[in-house]
């Protein structure tokens, strides 16, 4: 497997948060919760989940809700 991409500030904390939420939740939230979470839209969580997966640090599944996974 390819090694994975560097984090800008805002992304790793962003990735960290994430990380927090789904330890202590057991499951992962929702854009909209990860929005709440973090101070922004669940259009803009979103995006940075899209951007985490393309770097390699999240998976997800289209069109389901709850299914972002740490790799």
């Amino acid at each position: 497997m390819a090694e994975k991409q560097k984090l800008t500030p805002t992304q790793a904390a962003f990735f960290k948060e994430l990380q927090n939420y789904i330890n202590e939740h057991t499951i992962s939230p929702t854009y909209e919760e990860l929005g709440e979470l973090v101070g922004i839209s669940k259009v803009n969580a979103r995006g940075m989940c899209k951007r985490l997966e393309a770097r390699g640090y999240i998976r997800t599944l289209p069109h389901k809700c709850r299914t972002i996974s740490v790799v």
